[in-house]
């Protein structure tokens, strides 16, 4: 049964062994993650964290090898592999912000402010606002003026589906 990992969730588990002598046993990884970031402690504290937006399943590969307690002797060792399922779940969608008012930036979830600098030449102010939504769930996303221009207008158009340009008119 492959181990259950939530998209975008760090998940931290002890792995569990048995030896009939009770010997003390150290862990060692021997692969590197395809879909993300692995540690596994000696003593078998195993952390995987997901790459951002991963989906799918992933394998770890490891060994599991007894401590020597007498001088000379060779240690057993055994292999075996943990199978990872990275579960999607659905994300929030991301907005990028971009235009001739400010540089650009990627803000999650938060408003935006577009100020106008009564000097500038031209009255028009053009913002472009991409929402990203990047898991499979095909929704269906909105945007929303929270508060109308003090001066001017404030107007939709859409391109592409994918884009919605403000324009603030004096």
């Amino acid at each position: 049964t492959p181990l259950e990992v939530v998209e975008d969730t760090p998940y931290i588990m002890q792995l569990e062994y048995t030896d009939a002598e009770f010997d003390t046993v150290t862990f060692e990884l021997l692969s590197v993650s395809r879909l993300g970031n692995v540690t596994l402690t000696s003593d078998g504290l195993l952390t995987y964290d997901p790459c951002l937006h991963s989906v799918g399943i992933d394998i770890i590969q490891l060994s599991i090898r007894e401590v020597p307690i007498v001088a000379n002797q060779i240690p057993l060792e055994d292999f075996g592999e943990v199978i990872v399922q990275i579960m999607e779940r659905n994300d929030q969608p991301l907005l990028y912000f971009y235009g001739n008012t400010s540089s650009n930036a990627i803000i999650e979830n938060q408003e935006i402010s577009v100020f106008i600098d009564s000097n500038r030449v031209s009255p028009t102010v053009l913002v472009g606002v991409a929402a990203i939504d990047f898991d499979g769930y095909s929704d269906d996303l909105q945007m929303t003026v929270l508060q109308d221009a003090q001066q001017g207008v404030v107007a939709f158009r859409t391109r592409l589906n994918a884009v919605n340009i403000f324009e603030s008119l004096p």
